[in-house]
């Protein structure tokens, strides 16, 4: 299985008034959309047996010395014990920041994420009563990390070189194979009033010569000069190959068209 099949799939548009499944978490994606991140199937949790023959009789031996309290106690930590765990076995603060974040999230909104894993109203984090009844190995939460950098404690996802200046189509590319087609839909809505913010502000970066009404009558007639043409070409196939319904901007969910799109602002993205 290769990392892209390993990727979290996006199944929905998250809305507060509907609950969320089993081993989902919202994912902002900005103000206006939220998706619904679905990590059953990504290989993050595995609920595979992880004990066999002899160690699972020990198991199972030192599971029925414990009284149902001691088992309960045994099953749950706080969260300063939490931290202190993570302070001593992941040395990446990416990803100690992450496992925070997402402890944070479900503690306040209490998502099922991490079933049969909860977070309590006190903060605690334990199993579910009805899993602690049978004698079974705890659920496997985190793979191994891949190996790091030697010069470095940071993980390959949250290392330095990650966060430089990269090409945006590859990473566009996976997570975008990873969305089901009704997240397509919904990631490719433009909000009118934002795109006019976008463009205004492109506009007045790149094309400075030209006043704002000027600039509007050359594009309704198309009488731009030759240099101005070429900065503002995009905008003419963006806006004529676009649906205009309730003050939104339907783009097309071909992926094709998408990259292109992409890979035409990738150099302003970068700052280039």
């Amino acid at each position: 299985m290769n990392n892209k099949e390993k990727l979290p799939k996006l199944v929905d548009v998250y809305r507060p008034s509907k609950p969320l499944g089993r081993r989902q978490l919202p994912l902002v994606v900005d103000e206006n959309l939220t998706l619904v991140m679905d990590v059953k199937s990504s290989g993050i949790i595995c609920d595979n047996q992880l004990l066999r023959g002899k160690e699972l009789e020990d198991f199972a031996c030192k599971w029925l010395v414990l009284s149902p309290q001691e088992l309960r106690n045994a099953l749950q930590i706080t969260k300063s014990e939490l931290m202190h765990v993570l302070n001593q076995n992941v040395p990446c603060v990416g990803c100690r920041r992450s496992v925070e974040r997402l402890y944070f999230q479900l503690f306040k909104f209490g998502h099922p994420t991490l079933d049969p894993l909860m977070v309590k109203s006190d903060g605690t984090i334990t199993i579910k009563e009805d899993k602690q009844a049978y004698q079974c190995p705890l659920a496997k939460l985190i793979e191994n990390q891949p190996k790091r950098n030697k010069k470095s404690v940071r993980c390959l996802l949250h290392s330095l070189d990650s966060q430089r200046s990269r090409p945006l189509t590859p990473v566009w590319r996976d997570v975008w194979d990873c969305m089901k087609p009704d997240c397509k839909k919904d990631v490719c809505i433009i909000e009118a009033s934002s795109l006019h913010s976008t463009l205004e502000t492109y506009l007045r970066k790149n094309i400075d010569s030209v006043g704002n009404a000027e600039l509007n009558l050359y594009l309704v007639s198309g009488r731009a000069r030759t240099y101005e043409r070429k900065r503002i070409c995009l905008l003419f196939v963006f806006w004529y190959q676009t649906l205009f319904t309730d003050k939104h901007i339907h783009l097309q969910t071909k992926t094709d068209y998408i990259t292109k799109l992409i890979s035409r602002a990738e150099p302003e993205l970068l700052g280039r």
